[in-house]
């Protein structure tokens, strides 16, 4: 667009939407990790991401795309932004189901006759979604 109104909207969007998307996966994988060193293991490959996805958008809006409307750049930076939509979706059908069987599992036994240490594929470990 050649609005510059649209323009800055768009940026908005895009800040709002670039700064809080590691936070919150951050918490949603620590939270769903378990023991320790998982957990540890799971948030630092998610910080890894979040860095590589700055290092790639730089990249794009630095050299790939021509200024000032950054066309490639910002269809490509969307295309991601909808991939991890739809990621973050079918983690959460994933989960519900794994909390569903976790359920009947739960139903069955006690605690007492699973095994110690299992972590997050124990029973009685619900997911967050």
């Amino acid at each position: 667009s050649t609005s510059l109104y649209v323009k800055w909207g768009s940026l908005f969007l895009s800040v709002v939407g670039a700064y809080t998307t590691n936070p919150t996966l951050s918490t949603w994988v620590a939270n769903n990790t378990a023991p320790y060193t998982r957990r540890a293991t799971s948030v630092a490959i998610v910080v890894v991401m979040s860095n590589m996805g700055g290092i790639l958008a730089t990249w794009l809006l630095g050299t790939l795309s021509p200024a000032p409307l950054y066309r490639h750049a910002t269809i490509t930076l969307l295309i991601f932004s909808i991939l991890i939509i739809s990621m973050a979706g079918m983690n959460i059908a994933y989960l519900r189901t794994q909390n569903g069987k976790k359920a009947v599992v739960r139903a069955t036994t006690s605690r007492e006759d699973e095994k110690p240490g299992l972590g997050d594929r124990s029973a009685w470990f619900v997911y967050s979604l």
